[in-house]
């Protein structure tokens, strides 16, 4: 009987709790806005070789946003290297954990792709990765990573990236892509 009383109660507190005429849920469509993402829509390679030092990260990226594509103004790539193995290799010089801009793409750079939004074709080659974070061939090894990041900026200013981008639909949105050393 105690019980019955206590969830009878409870529902009581959650239905007045919840009675709010101030609240306007029309507003909150008016005032948020839709953002922008970017789609790996294919990779042909993504792998750095710690032997020789060879490889590099190869994919095609997709630009979405409202507008069927037209508000990107630039894309910013950012690289960033983590020292993840225990090799005994030297890599004092290099800037581990250091996000470092590798690029910056203008959205003239984009071609139509397939689905009549605008794609791009990121080539980044090893030796590229190794020379912007201060890295030399014998200074990585298997498990290292190297984190690829993009920041979409918009004609009106606003900048769209990992940390503030939901996931979207079926879309594969990656604002990250790692570049394992194996």
């Amino acid at each position: 009987m105690k019980f019955k009383a206590i969830y009878f109660l409870v529902l009581i507190i959650v239905f007045a709790s919840c009675d709010d005429d101030n609240v306007n849920l029309s507003n909150i469509s008016d005032s948020a806005s839709n953002g922008a993402v970017i789609e790996l829509v294919s990779t042909t390679n993504n792998t750095i070789s710690q032997e020789d030092a060879q490889g590099s990260l190869e994919a095609r990226l997709e630009y979405r946003d409202d507008e069927n594509g037209t508000l990107l103004e630039e894309m910013r790539v950012y690289v960033t290297y983590y020292d993840l193995s225990e090799m005994s290799g030297d890599s004092t010089e290099a800037l581990v954990e250091q996000e470092i801009l590798f690029e910056t793409i203008a959205a003239s750079s984009f071609i139509a792709g397939e689905n009549s939004f605008p794609v791009y074709d990121l080539a980044i080659t090893a030796d590229q990765f190794l020379s912007n974070t201060n890295n030399t061939s014998t200074s990585i090894a298997a498990g290292d990573i190297f984190t690829t990041r993009f920041e979409l900026l918009l004609t009106d200013g606003r900048i769209f990236s990992s940390t503030n981008t939901a996931v979207n639909g079926g879309l594969n949105i990656d604002f990250i892509i790692n570049t394992e050393v194996n």
